[in-house]
C-alpha cells in the first residue's frame, strides 16, 4: 500500500488531535445514520475556481471510512494539485485550539481553522458547525496560485456546504 504525501500530513494532524484527549462527541454525529459525503462537499465549479482547472476524481467519487467515525474523499487535479477532504465529528473548541496553538490560524471557515504548510503540502483543518473537516492538499509545483490559497478556497467552499 503506498501513503501519498497528502495523506500522511493529514493523518499526523488527525492522529494529534485524537492524542489531544479531543472527547466530547456531538450526539447529534454519533446519532445521526446520514453523514455528509467528503465527496459531495466540493464540485468541479469549486476546484475550477480555486485551481483553474477541474478535477480527475480517482475513479469514481466515493467516501472511503477514515479512522473510527470519518470518511475520505480523494481529488485529483489537472492542474497539479491533489486534495483529500475528511470529514467526521467535531469536538470541543477549546481542545482544538489547543493543539493548534502553534499553526496559522484562517479566518471565513467555520467556528475555528487552522493551516500547516511543509514541503509542497498544506494541510487545512476546521471546525464547521459539529463537524470536523480537514483537507490535504499536495501539488507538482505548476499550480497558478499558491496552495495555501487553493486550501483556504476549497475549504471555504466546502465548509458552506455542510448543514
Amino acid at each position: 500500500m503506498t501513503i501519498r504525501p497528502s495523506r500522511a500530513v493529514l493523518t499526523g494532524c488527525c492522529v494529534l488531535l485524537m492524542s489531544s484527549g479531543a472527547t466530547g462527541l456531538p450526539s447529534a454525529w454519533s446519532e445521526s445514520k446520514v453523514k455528509p459525503s467528503p465527496c459531495a462537499v466540493l464540485t468541479e465549479a469549486d476546484f475550477k475556481k480555486a485551481t483553474g482547472t477541474g478535477f480527475s476524481p480517482y475513479g469514481r467519487l466515493i467516501p472511503e471510512e477514515f479512522g473510527r467515525d470519518s470518511m475520505v474523499c480523494h481529488y485529483s487535479g489537472a492542474g497539479g494539485v491533489d486534495v483529500e477532504v475528511i470529514l467526521g465529528p467535531g469536538y470541543p473548541k477549546e481542545n482544538f485550539e489547543k493543539v493548534i496553538k502553534k499553526e496559522e490560524r484562517v479566518t471565513g471557515i467555520g467556528d475555528v481553522a487552522s493551516l500547516r504548510e511543509q514541503r509542497g503540502q498544506v494541510a487545512l483543518e476546521a471546525l464547521v458547525g459539529q463537524y470536523s473537516m480537514r483537507l490535504g492538499l499536495q501539488s507538482d509545483g505548476v499550480q497558478a496560485k499558491p496552495l495555501k490559497e487553493i486550501a483556504v478556497e476549497l475549504a471555504k467552499a466546502a465548509a458552506a456546504k455542510l448543514p
